[in-house]
Protein backbone atom coordinates (compact mmCIF):
# COMPACT_ATOMS: atom_id res chain seq x y z
CA UNK A 1 0.00 0.00 0.00
CA UNK A 2 1.46 3.82 0.19
CA UNK A 3 2.27 3.60 3.34
CA UNK A 4 4.96 0.80 2.10
CA UNK A 5 6.08 3.22 -0.51
CA UNK A 6 6.37 6.01 1.95
CA UNK A 7 8.55 4.20 4.48
CA UNK A 8 11.24 2.92 2.07
CA UNK A 9 11.47 6.74 0.95
CA UNK A 10 12.21 7.96 3.78
CA UNK A 11 14.40 4.93 4.94
CA UNK A 12 16.57 3.93 1.95
CA UNK A 13 18.31 7.27 1.49
CA UNK A 14 19.60 6.85 5.19
CA UNK A 15 21.46 3.49 4.39
CA UNK A 16 23.86 5.60 2.13
CA UNK A 17 23.68 9.06 3.79
CA UNK A 18 24.61 8.78 7.88
CA UNK A 19 22.31 11.77 9.41
CA UNK A 20 23.86 11.54 12.94
CA UNK A 21 24.61 14.31 15.18
CA UNK A 22 27.71 14.95 16.60
CA UNK A 23 25.92 14.05 19.79
CA UNK A 24 24.16 11.43 19.15
CA UNK A 25 27.63 9.65 17.47
CA UNK A 26 29.40 10.66 20.72
CA UNK A 27 27.27 8.67 22.45
CA UNK A 28 26.57 5.21 20.04
CA UNK A 29 30.73 5.65 20.17
CA UNK A 30 31.02 5.94 23.70
CA UNK A 31 28.42 2.81 24.12
CA UNK A 32 30.13 0.42 21.61
CA UNK A 33 33.64 1.59 22.86
CA UNK A 34 31.74 0.38 26.86
CA UNK A 35 30.92 -2.85 25.43
CA UNK A 36 33.74 -4.02 23.56
CA UNK A 37 36.45 -2.64 26.56
CA UNK A 38 34.19 -4.96 28.69
CA UNK A 39 34.46 -8.22 26.98
CA UNK A 40 37.42 -9.45 28.58
CA UNK A 41 35.24 -9.80 31.66
CA UNK A 42 32.37 -11.89 29.83
CA UNK A 43 31.99 -15.46 31.25
CA UNK A 44 34.74 -17.44 29.99
CA UNK A 45 32.64 -19.69 27.67
CA UNK A 46 31.78 -16.41 25.95
CA UNK A 47 35.05 -15.68 25.77
CA UNK A 48 36.92 -18.79 24.01
CA UNK A 49 33.52 -18.55 21.49
CA UNK A 50 34.87 -15.09 20.36
CA UNK A 51 38.50 -17.51 19.50
CA UNK A 52 36.58 -20.16 18.13
CA UNK A 53 34.67 -17.70 15.99
CA UNK A 54 37.88 -15.85 14.83
CA UNK A 55 39.28 -19.19 13.54
CA UNK A 56 36.65 -21.16 12.11
CA UNK A 57 35.55 -18.40 10.20
CA UNK A 58 37.69 -16.68 7.29
CA UNK A 59 36.40 -13.08 7.78
CA UNK A 60 36.22 -12.33 11.85
CA UNK A 61 37.25 -9.45 14.08
CA UNK A 62 37.03 -10.13 17.69
CA UNK A 63 36.02 -7.41 20.50
CA UNK A 64 39.88 -6.70 21.11
CA UNK A 65 40.78 -6.31 17.48
CA UNK A 66 37.95 -4.03 16.98
CA UNK A 67 38.52 -1.57 20.20
CA UNK A 68 41.66 -0.14 18.67
CA UNK A 69 39.75 0.93 15.57
CA UNK A 70 36.79 2.11 17.50
CA UNK A 71 38.78 4.59 19.39
CA UNK A 72 39.67 6.42 16.63
CA UNK A 73 36.90 6.48 14.96
CA UNK A 74 35.27 9.68 13.41
CA UNK A 75 31.76 10.80 12.29
CA UNK A 76 33.22 11.48 9.42
CA UNK A 77 34.83 8.04 9.22
CA UNK A 78 30.93 6.95 9.35
CA UNK A 79 30.01 9.23 6.95
CA UNK A 80 32.50 8.74 3.98
CA UNK A 81 31.70 4.49 5.10
CA UNK A 82 28.32 4.79 4.53
CA UNK A 83 28.58 6.75 0.66
CA UNK A 84 30.83 3.78 -0.25
CA UNK A 85 29.15 0.49 1.64
CA UNK A 86 26.34 -0.42 -0.77
CA UNK A 87 28.53 1.09 -4.18
CA UNK A 88 28.93 -2.39 -5.55
CA UNK A 89 27.59 -5.86 -5.08
CA UNK A 90 24.54 -8.01 -5.43
CA UNK A 91 21.30 -6.96 -4.23
CA UNK A 92 18.99 -9.88 -3.28
CA UNK A 93 15.69 -9.20 -1.12
CA UNK A 94 13.38 -10.92 0.40
CA UNK A 95 9.89 -9.54 0.42
CA UNK A 96 7.18 -10.69 3.43
CA UNK A 97 3.85 -9.44 4.66
CA UNK A 98 1.07 -7.43 3.05
CA UNK A 99 3.15 -7.15 -0.28
CA UNK A 100 1.79 -8.53 -3.51
CA UNK A 101 4.18 -9.76 -6.30
CA UNK A 102 3.92 -6.27 -8.25
CA UNK A 103 4.50 -4.43 -4.99
CA UNK A 104 7.61 -6.48 -3.86
CA UNK A 105 9.10 -5.50 -7.29
CA UNK A 106 8.31 -2.28 -6.94
CA UNK A 107 9.94 -2.02 -3.67
CA UNK A 108 13.37 -4.02 -4.05
CA UNK A 109 13.67 -1.08 -7.34
CA UNK A 110 12.37 1.58 -4.84
CA UNK A 111 15.47 0.93 -2.42
CA UNK A 112 18.17 -0.17 -5.77
CA UNK A 113 17.50 3.33 -7.09
CA UNK A 114 18.49 5.05 -3.72
CA UNK A 115 21.66 2.66 -2.89
CA UNK A 116 22.72 2.90 -6.95
CA UNK A 117 24.76 0.02 -6.37
CA UNK A 118 26.70 -1.39 -9.30
CA UNK A 119 26.75 -4.85 -10.10
CA UNK A 120 29.95 -7.28 -9.19
CA UNK A 121 30.38 -10.30 -11.21
CA UNK A 122 29.79 -13.61 -9.41
CA UNK A 123 32.51 -14.46 -8.66
CA UNK A 124 34.08 -11.32 -7.24
CA UNK A 125 31.38 -10.96 -4.35
CA UNK A 126 32.76 -12.04 -1.63
CA UNK A 127 31.04 -14.90 0.50
CA UNK A 128 31.62 -16.08 4.21
CA UNK A 129 33.67 -19.26 4.09
CA UNK A 130 34.33 -21.87 7.04
CA UNK A 131 37.70 -23.62 8.03
CA UNK A 132 37.70 -27.12 6.68
CA UNK A 133 39.18 -29.75 8.69
CA UNK A 134 40.04 -33.27 8.11
CA UNK A 135 39.18 -36.55 9.03
CA UNK A 136 41.42 -37.78 11.91
CA UNK A 137 42.70 -34.31 13.09
CA UNK A 138 42.27 -32.50 15.90
CA UNK A 139 41.83 -28.40 16.18
CA UNK A 140 43.50 -27.28 19.82
CA UNK A 141 43.61 -24.12 21.11
CA UNK A 142 44.23 -22.81 24.23
CA UNK A 143 44.44 -19.52 26.16
CA UNK A 144 44.56 -17.26 29.31
CA UNK A 145 41.21 -15.34 30.67
CA UNK A 146 40.82 -12.29 32.38
CA UNK A 147 37.99 -13.88 34.48
CA UNK A 148 38.16 -16.41 37.66
CA UNK A 149 36.20 -19.25 35.66
CA UNK A 150 37.97 -21.82 33.30
CA UNK A 151 36.13 -23.28 29.92
CA UNK A 152 36.21 -26.06 28.17
CA UNK A 153 34.40 -26.26 24.51
CA UNK A 154 34.63 -29.65 22.87
CA UNK A 155 32.99 -29.90 19.12
CA UNK A 156 32.85 -32.86 16.99
CA UNK A 157 31.72 -32.62 12.84
CA UNK A 158 28.88 -35.41 12.81
CA UNK A 159 28.58 -34.34 9.12
CA UNK A 160 26.79 -32.34 6.13
CA UNK A 161 23.97 -30.25 6.90
CA UNK A 162 22.01 -32.47 4.78
CA UNK A 163 17.95 -33.67 5.26
CA UNK A 164 19.56 -37.08 7.34
CA UNK A 165 21.99 -35.18 8.73
CA UNK A 166 19.61 -32.44 10.28
CA UNK A 167 17.88 -35.28 11.91
CA UNK A 168 20.94 -36.77 13.22
CA UNK A 169 21.95 -33.92 15.07
CA UNK A 170 18.43 -33.40 16.40
CA UNK A 171 18.29 -36.93 17.91
CA UNK A 172 22.04 -36.58 18.86
CA UNK A 173 20.96 -33.32 20.92
CA UNK A 174 17.77 -34.78 22.61
CA UNK A 175 19.81 -38.16 23.52
CA UNK A 176 23.42 -36.34 25.06
CA UNK A 177 21.99 -33.05 26.82
CA UNK A 178 20.50 -34.36 30.07
CA UNK A 179 23.01 -37.21 30.68
CA UNK A 180 25.72 -34.62 30.17
CA UNK A 181 24.56 -31.96 32.31
CA UNK A 182 23.71 -34.79 35.00
CA UNK A 183 26.89 -36.10 35.12
CA UNK A 184 28.94 -33.04 34.96
CA UNK A 185 26.77 -30.39 36.48
CA UNK A 186 24.32 -32.29 39.08
CA UNK A 187 26.81 -35.52 40.34
CA UNK A 188 30.41 -33.75 39.73
CA UNK A 189 29.44 -30.19 40.15
CA UNK A 190 32.03 -28.88 38.02
CA UNK A 191 30.44 -25.83 37.21
CA UNK A 192 27.16 -24.09 36.88
CA UNK A 193 27.37 -23.77 33.16
CA UNK A 194 27.12 -27.16 31.68
CA UNK A 195 25.57 -27.71 28.13
CA UNK A 196 25.75 -30.43 25.39
CA UNK A 197 23.85 -30.66 22.40
CA UNK A 198 23.77 -30.72 18.08
CA UNK A 199 23.15 -28.37 16.08
CA UNK A 200 24.00 -26.66 12.10
CA UNK A 201 26.81 -24.79 11.68
CA UNK A 202 27.21 -23.43 8.22
CA UNK A 203 27.36 -26.40 5.60
CA UNK A 204 28.02 -29.04 8.91
CA UNK A 205 26.74 -30.56 11.53
CA UNK A 206 28.31 -30.48 15.35
CA UNK A 207 28.10 -32.46 18.44
CA UNK A 208 29.25 -29.59 21.24
CA UNK A 209 29.87 -29.97 24.93
CA UNK A 210 30.62 -26.60 27.24
CA UNK A 211 31.53 -27.03 31.00
CA UNK A 212 32.74 -23.49 32.75
CA UNK A 213 33.93 -24.11 36.03
CA UNK A 214 35.48 -21.78 38.55
CA UNK A 215 37.10 -25.12 40.62
CA UNK A 216 38.83 -26.79 38.30
CA UNK A 217 41.15 -25.81 35.17
CA UNK A 218 40.23 -26.33 31.66
CA UNK A 219 42.11 -29.23 31.06
CA UNK A 220 40.86 -31.30 34.32
CA UNK A 221 37.38 -29.95 32.35
CA UNK A 222 38.75 -31.90 29.52
CA UNK A 223 39.65 -34.58 31.03
CA UNK A 224 36.30 -35.56 32.86
CA UNK A 225 34.35 -34.70 29.80
CA UNK A 226 36.43 -37.00 28.00
CA UNK A 227 35.61 -39.66 29.86
CA UNK A 228 31.94 -39.47 29.68
CA UNK A 229 31.46 -38.52 26.10
CA UNK A 230 33.61 -42.14 26.02
CA UNK A 231 29.89 -43.34 27.35
CA UNK A 232 27.86 -41.97 25.03
CA UNK A 233 27.72 -45.03 22.14
CA UNK A 234 26.51 -47.29 24.88
CA UNK A 235 24.10 -45.06 26.31
CA UNK A 236 22.53 -44.63 22.61
CA UNK A 237 22.50 -48.55 22.20
CA UNK A 238 20.74 -49.18 25.87
CA UNK A 239 18.01 -46.87 25.00
CA UNK A 240 14.78 -49.07 25.08
CA UNK A 241 12.63 -49.01 22.22
CA UNK A 242 10.03 -46.86 24.56
CA UNK A 243 12.97 -44.43 24.80
CA UNK A 244 13.65 -43.65 21.29
CA UNK A 245 10.22 -43.81 19.98
CA UNK A 246 9.70 -40.76 22.42
CA UNK A 247 12.80 -38.97 21.47
CA UNK A 248 12.12 -39.26 17.81
CA UNK A 249 8.69 -38.06 18.81
CA UNK A 250 9.90 -35.10 20.55
CA UNK A 251 12.24 -33.93 17.81
CA UNK A 252 8.84 -34.13 15.01
CA UNK A 253 6.87 -32.07 17.31
CA UNK A 254 9.61 -29.35 17.77
CA UNK A 255 10.48 -29.56 13.61
CA UNK A 256 6.80 -29.14 12.95
CA UNK A 257 5.91 -25.97 15.22
CA UNK A 258 4.09 -23.25 13.74
CA UNK A 259 5.63 -19.87 14.06
CA UNK A 260 4.14 -17.64 17.11
CA UNK A 261 4.92 -14.60 15.93
CA UNK A 262 4.65 -12.55 12.24
CA UNK A 263 8.29 -11.41 13.35
CA UNK A 264 9.32 -15.11 14.21
CA UNK A 265 8.72 -16.11 10.85
CA UNK A 266 9.66 -13.00 8.63
CA UNK A 267 13.37 -14.24 10.74
CA UNK A 268 12.44 -18.06 9.35
CA UNK A 269 11.91 -16.74 6.07
CA UNK A 270 14.93 -14.59 6.25
CA UNK A 271 17.59 -17.92 7.34
CA UNK A 272 15.93 -20.18 5.05
CA UNK A 273 16.50 -17.61 1.86
CA UNK A 274 19.69 -16.41 2.70
CA UNK A 275 21.57 -18.61 5.07
CA UNK A 276 19.69 -22.16 3.71
CA UNK A 277 20.11 -21.65 0.44
CA UNK A 278 16.37 -20.80 -0.22
CA UNK A 279 15.67 -24.62 1.09
CA UNK A 280 11.92 -23.77 1.30
CA UNK A 281 11.46 -26.91 2.13
CA UNK A 282 14.02 -28.26 4.75
CA UNK A 283 11.76 -28.83 7.70
CA UNK A 284 9.64 -31.39 5.52
CA UNK A 285 12.83 -33.04 4.51
CA UNK A 286 14.57 -33.62 7.53
CA UNK A 287 11.11 -34.60 9.08
CA UNK A 288 11.21 -37.24 6.43
CA UNK A 289 14.37 -38.58 6.85
CA UNK A 290 13.73 -38.54 10.40
CA UNK A 291 10.80 -40.56 9.78
CA UNK A 292 13.29 -42.54 8.01
CA UNK A 293 15.89 -42.93 10.41
CA UNK A 294 17.29 -45.64 12.65
CA UNK A 295 19.22 -46.38 15.77
CA UNK A 296 21.88 -48.11 14.50
CA UNK A 297 22.70 -45.60 11.42
CA UNK A 298 22.48 -42.93 14.10
CA UNK A 299 25.15 -44.90 16.56
CA UNK A 300 27.30 -45.50 13.51
CA UNK A 301 27.29 -41.75 13.07
CA UNK A 302 28.29 -41.13 16.27
CA UNK A 303 30.67 -43.11 16.55
CA UNK A 304 32.20 -42.52 12.99
CA UNK A 305 32.12 -38.73 14.81
CA UNK A 306 34.70 -39.76 18.25
CA UNK A 307 37.11 -42.51 16.79
CA UNK A 308 40.31 -41.09 16.84
CA UNK A 309 40.78 -42.08 13.49
CA UNK A 310 38.17 -40.76 11.23
CA UNK A 311 36.93 -37.66 13.71
CA UNK A 312 37.20 -33.94 13.07
CA UNK A 313 37.39 -32.44 16.62
CA UNK A 314 37.74 -28.71 18.09
CA UNK A 315 38.88 -28.42 21.08
CA UNK A 316 39.14 -24.77 22.58
CA UNK A 317 40.31 -24.59 26.34
CA UNK A 318 40.33 -21.17 28.26
CA UNK A 319 42.06 -20.70 31.32
CA UNK A 320 41.01 -18.58 34.71
CA UNK A 321 43.49 -15.99 35.56
CA UNK A 322 44.17 -18.50 38.91
CA UNK A 323 44.17 -21.68 37.19
CA UNK A 324 47.20 -23.47 35.84
CA UNK A 325 47.56 -26.25 33.60
CA UNK A 326 47.79 -29.68 35.18
CA UNK A 327 49.54 -30.66 32.64
CA UNK A 328 50.81 -30.03 29.11
CA UNK A 329 48.69 -30.57 26.18
CA UNK A 330 49.17 -30.50 23.02
CA UNK A 331 47.88 -27.21 20.99
CA UNK A 332 48.37 -26.76 17.22
CA UNK A 333 46.76 -22.70 17.49
CA UNK A 334 48.54 -20.11 18.74
CA UNK A 335 47.17 -18.14 21.56
CA UNK A 336 47.96 -14.55 20.46
CA UNK A 337 45.94 -12.66 17.40
CA UNK A 338 49.65 -12.57 15.24
CA UNK A 339 49.74 -16.21 15.72
CA UNK A 340 46.10 -17.43 14.98
CA UNK A 341 46.27 -14.65 11.94
CA UNK A 342 49.35 -16.98 10.80
CA UNK A 343 47.70 -20.50 11.12
CA UNK A 344 45.01 -19.05 9.43
CA UNK A 345 47.05 -18.12 6.02
CA UNK A 346 47.53 -22.20 5.78
CA UNK A 347 44.79 -23.46 6.53
CA UNK A 348 41.66 -23.90 3.62
CA UNK A 349 38.09 -22.01 3.95
CA UNK A 350 35.29 -22.73 2.06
Amino acid sequence: DEANGRLLAAVAPQLTDCTLSPARFADLKDRLLRELAAFDTVDAYIGVRETRRALLREFYATPAEMLPLARGLTLADVRAFARTLYARGKLEALAYGNLGPDQAVAAVRQVAAALGTRPVPEAELLRPRQWVGREGSDLRSSERLQVNNSTLRREYRLGDDGAEARAIAHVLSAVVGDPFYSEMRTRQQLGYIVQANAFEDDRSTLALFIIQSGEYPADELERRADAFITTLPRQLADLSDEAWATIVAGVRARLLERDKAIAERAMRLFVLAYEERADWARAQATVQALDGLTRARVAEVLARALDPRTREMRNFLGFAREHRAQAEGPVNVPADAAGRAAWKRTQRYQ
